[in-house]
């Protein structure tokens, strides 16, 4: 495939990699290489606009591939081949789009104010409270009998 303009290549990346089809196969069908096509795309204007359809390519590319699972599943006549190429699918597609297809959970967690924080008006009314004392009376239980004058 002849590739006339710098333009008309990343369109046609772009356009293959929707399609389902990996970067380094379009590059060799192409005859560059995936750095070359990094390498147009960051000079100029393109380099913002290309970022953006690039990552869309990427969401899309990884439909596709997810898309394949339920093809393979329902074609392949061998379990073993069918789970084989199913899997081998499905970690393809989290690499592509980790938050949609990807096996770890990511669980958000937000805390309103600092845990380090001190609140220094509570810590000085406590630090003002007198200590708590405990009175009490000695239980004839509690004298040994040495002092209590009871002979056993």
């Amino acid at each position: 495939m002849q590739i006339t303009g710098n333009t008309e290549l990343l369109d046609t990346v772009l356009t293959r990699m929707e399609n389902g089809e990996v970067l380094t196969a379009i590059c060799r069908d192409l005859g560059t290489t995936p750095s070359t096509i990094s390498h147009i795309a960051d000079r100029g204007q393109a380099g913002e606009v290309f970022s953006q359809r690039y990552a869309r390519a990427r969401e899309i590319q990884a439909h596709s591939v997810a898309a394949d699972v339920v093809r393979i599943a329902d074609e392949e006549p061998d379990p073993q081949r069918a789970r084989v190429r199913a899997d081998a699918r499905k970690w393809y597609a989290a690499r592509l789009d980790p938050k949609t297809y990807g096996d770890k959970m990511q669980h958000e967690h937000r805390q309103e104010s600092d845990p380090a924080a001190v609140d220094y008006d509570r810590l000085m009314a406590i630090a003002k409270t007198p200590p708590l004392t405990i009175e009490h009376e000695p239980s004839a239980a509690a004298v040994p009998d040495s002092q209590s004058g009871n002979k056993r």
